[in-house]
């Protein structure tokens, strides 16, 4: 997983994402501060126009309210006279009544009857609460009923008190305006938005919607009574949960206040925007990454990777495959194609050159080892030649001693001009060479018993000459020196091991024993002994040698030095 996203987020791709993320941040970041800027003057504009609106209303229900209040005086001013004759007083208020579209205009005694009014009958009003409130303080006063007691509709009323000399009260005329025509007065210019009035109390006197519906859209906390008091915009969650603004605007200060409100919910979705200032900003940023990374991919990554597989199949095959769709990279990267292409054909050029060169050489090796082994061998027979003829038995030893060791050599360079690489021996293959050499050579190899066991170890050159030079002269002492008891096998055994760590092990052991165990010397520091010290040597370690009654065993581990790979 870790490996996964470092990749991640090593692509080029991603780091241009990236680096264009934070080059765009702070554009994002001044675009979300933009907006909230806008919103908030969007919003305080959208308050202001409700406001506006909401003050309109009140005025336009204000104008009724005042008519209808100028009504209540003229009459409270006149009706005692009127009463005096009670059919032209009922026509008077009639007309007034159908000239000023007010559903009743009539006058209620402290009784409670009504002598004279708009209506043929009307009703009585002794006993009522309305009633009973305004005779313990006579004053003007502006109230709404859902069901007016005489008109029977939904009604603003007004009663304006009547006195007969100072502080007589003889009763109130009231002017009642239906609802319906407070509702046909509003012209509504902002879509989405209700207009209601209420009482100092919070509670809705005229709306276009059900009593219910209506309360449903006031804050949910109730209107501040600041605002009832002095008018103003607020923004508040209404008791159905919608953001909504309100505007409030006094109708009758300390009585009625005109209510205008704009919510979430009839804007059909328009204030999403208002809602969520960093949204957009942030849609927008993100849309710019991914065409940022799509333009960067389109552009340079598909073009890198196509070019990076091109190399990569170059290592592989040595062929130069350029892509087809490479040509229809920008200008810069086909000009690094076109390099590369270049410097493959280079580079398959001068291998071309290396590889007919390194031929050339390994034919020439082979060649010379294939001649010095040659002249060895051509020594060798002279050797065998001067030895015929000679009819010292020690001078035939040291010369046939010598004609061995030269044999070992030709030996050497014959598997050398073998050897495909040139750079190293397989001594397992030595081995059997100079054991079968030496077998062929010895008068009585044919009456010893060999057990080889050899696994396949290479060395370079400069080890494996003394190395052979000592198996040679390892083997030319246990030929000298095998013996047995008699009824028993001459062995000669030859174990060759790779070890751990690039060591190597090499134990050559004979028997011993029977009539010819004394003249076996194993501790002898003839030339052969001295020769073998002397290989070990330079093979950087020093040979075990361990003599027994029945067996004489020599071993010695050294440490192969690395081989240079040559692929010629």
């Amino acid at each position: 997983m870790t490996s996964f996203s470092t990749r991640i987020l090593d692509r080029l791709g991603f780091r241009m994402a990236f680096s264009l993320a934070v080059i765009l941040l702070p554009l994002a970041i001044v675009s979300i501060l933009r907006s909230q800027a806008v919103i908030s003057q969007t919003e305080a504009r959208n308050e202001a126009a409700l406001f506006g609106e909401t003050v309109q209303m009140a005025s336009a229900e204000l104008a009724l309210i005042d008519k209808a209040r100028g009504v209540a005086g003229s009459v409270s001013a006149i009706v005692l006279d009127l009463l005096q004759e009670p059919e032209l007083c009922r026509a008077a208020l009639t007309r007034i009544a159908e000239r000023s579209a007010l559903s009743f205009v009539g006058f209620v005694g402290t009784d409670g009857a009504v002598p004279c009014s708009s209506l043929a009958a009307p009703p009585n009003f002794s006993g009522t609460a309305d009633l009973a409130s305004v005779l313990e303080n006579p004053r003007e006063i502006v109230r709404r009923t859902p069901l007016g007691f005489a008109s029977q509709v939904p009604v603003i009323y007004v009663l304006s008190p009547v006195f007969d000399g100072p502080n007589r009260l003889r009763g109130f005329v009231t002017a009642s305006i239906p609802h319906q025509v407070i509702l046909d007065s509003r012209d509504v210019q902002i879509p989405g938005t209700e207009f209601l009035t209420v009482n100092v109390a919070g509670e809705v006197l005229t709306s276009s919607l059900p009593q219910e519906a209506a309360t449903a859209i006031l804050p949910s906390s109730g209107i501040p009574k600041r605002y009832l008091e002095e008018g103003g915009t607020f923004q508040a969650r209404s008791d159905s949960g919608a953001p909504t603004i309100y505007a409030i605007s006094p109708v009758v200060p300390g009585e009625i206040s005109m209510v205008g409100l704009w919510s979430e919910d009839s804007a059909d979705g328009a204030l999403f925007y208002l809602d969520r200032a960093a949204f957009f900003p942030l849609v927008m940023w993100l849309a710019s990454l991914v065409v940022g990374w799509f333009v960067v991919d389109f552009l340079v990554t598909r073009h890198v990777t196509s070019l990076g597989g091109a190399m990569r199949s170059f290592a592989d095959t040595r062929r130069t495959q350029m892509p087809a769709s490479f040509a229809q990279a920008p200008v810069e990267l086909r000009d690094v194609g076109d390099a590369y292409v270049n410097l493959t054909d280079t580079v398959v050029r001068d291998e071309a050159k290396l590889e007919d060169a390194l031929h050339q050489k390994n034919i020439l090796l082979r060649e010379v080892h294939h001649r010095v082994k040659n002249n060895l061998q051509l020594i060798a027979s002279i050797m065998s030649m001067q030895m015929r003829r000679t009819g010292s038995t020690e001078v035939k030893e040291v010369m046939a001693g010598l004609q061995d060791r030269v044999l070992t050599l030709a030996t050497i360079h014959k598997n050398l001009y073998q050897t495909s690489g040139l750079a190293s021996i397989r001594l397992d293959e030595l081995l059997g060479d100079i054991v079968g050499q030496m077998q062929s050579l010895s008068q009585h190899a044919k009456d010893i018993r060999f057990e080889t066991d050899y696994d396949p170890v290479s060395l370079l050159p400069d080890q494996a000459v003394p190395f052979s030079l000592l198996v040679t002269e390892a083997l030319t002492n246990a030929f000298k020196y095998i013996s047995a008891e008699p009824g028993a096998d001459l062995t000669l055994k030859i174990v060759l091991r790779d070890l751990p760590e690039s060591r190597v092990s090499l134990v050559i052991e004979n028997s011993r024993g029977g009539p010819d165990y004394e003249r076996s010397d194993p501790h002898s520091t003839g030339l052969g002994a001295q020769l073998m010290m002397a290989f070990a040597t330079q093979l950087g370690t020093e040979m075990d040698v361990e003599a027994t009654g029945t067996s004489y065993r020599l071993a010695l581990e050294f440490g192969a030095a690395p081989l240079e790979v040559d692929d010629g």
